[in-house]
């Protein structure tokens, strides 16, 4: 029986560095690198109705969209269904949109695991998870947001794939560390990962960085490689820098570029991080920065009626 109405709460997600990792086959294809899941993400609520002809609907914090992402979610799930169905997706996105905190991702995830509930196919979470997985790479939305958002925490992406293909370890955090995070702007993901160049520049800086993290997996460690990452990448704007400038001066604590996006991240304790965020707000009334915890828990079902 098909329940009324679903809500999933997926998070957001921030990557340090990566290397783009090819493979013909969709599953397989992703990333190795690093990254953190955070609280703030996409709450997507799914309703299914009987319908004459099958009509997939998506909104994106009130407003109608094409969703693209979502939508091959949805499509690879009709294959499973035998009968015209009604789909209305409404995405609840709580992180900035196309900066570098894993929306889409968040969205094809929460919109995979609601629909393995609503229709009752009884998947596990990485068969399930691994159709995100596919959406993402088919659209050059993202490589390896799905595989990190499926099991939370700070994750060490060791090996490339979907959940269940990929490999994933893990840092421990400490339970008073939060992440603060600032976005000027938007950044093109598709744009970067379908540029050659850019892709050559990627892999170059990020080949050798997992394994310096594995033997070394601390938070430290993991922004230093990332700073490490953001320099040689070549992905650094202008206006980074000189945001990242003005940190210096303000904050003995580094940060780092989320990848892919015009923002930049930090850890920072608990006591601390609202005092830091006053200090780097009054940078520009522009810049949006906002606290939140690492997420541990990964996509989970909140509502099911």
């Amino acid at each position: 029986m098909i329940a009324a109405v679903i809500r999933v709460m997926c998070p957001g997600h921030i990557t340090g560095f990566f290397e783009i990792c090819e493979s013909d086959d969709a599953r397989y294809m992703g990333s190795r690198g690093a990254g953190i899941c955070i609280s703030k993400g996409v709450e997507t609520k799914l309703t299914v109705k009987e319908s004459e002809n099958t009509e997939i609907n998506v909104k994106i914090n009130g407003k109608s969209v094409s969703a693209p992402v979502t939508r091959a979610v949805v499509e690879r799930f009709l294959k499973f269904v035998n009968k015209p169905l009604l789909f209305e997706i409404e995405h609840k996105i709580g992180v900035p949109i196309s900066a570098g905190f894993g929306a889409s991702g968040a969205g094809a995830l929460s919109t995979a695991i609601a629909l393995n509930k609503e229709l009752n196919l009884k998947m596990t979470r990485n068969a399930a998870a691994t159709i995100a997985h596919i959406s993402e790479i088919e659209n050059s939305t993202g490589l390896g947001d799905v595989i990190a958002q499926t099991y939370g925490g700070i994750e060490i992406r060791v090996e490339p794939g979907a959940p269940g293909i990929g490999r994933i370890d893990q840092i421990i955090p400490n339970p008073n560390t939060q992440l603060l995070c600032m976005t000027l702007g938007q950044l093109e993901t598709k744009a970067i990962l379908t540029d050659p160049a850019a892709r050559a520049h990627i892999n170059q800086a990020g080949r050798q960085l997992v394994q310096e993290l594995i033997q070394n997996a601390t938070i430290e460690n993991f922004i230093a490689l990332s700073r490490k990452f953001m320099e040689k990448s070549g992905l650094l704007s202008k206006n980074l820098r000189d945001l990242l400038m003005y940190i210096n001066d303000v904050t003995s604590i580094p940060a780092s570029m989320v990848m892919l996006g015009e923002s930049l991240f930090m850890f920072v304790n608990r006591t601390e991080s609202e005092e830091i965020q006053d200090k780097i707000q009054e940078y520009s009334s522009k810049l949006n920065v906002f606290i939140c915890d690492i997420d541990l828990r990964g996509p989970r079902i909140i509502e099911a009626r």
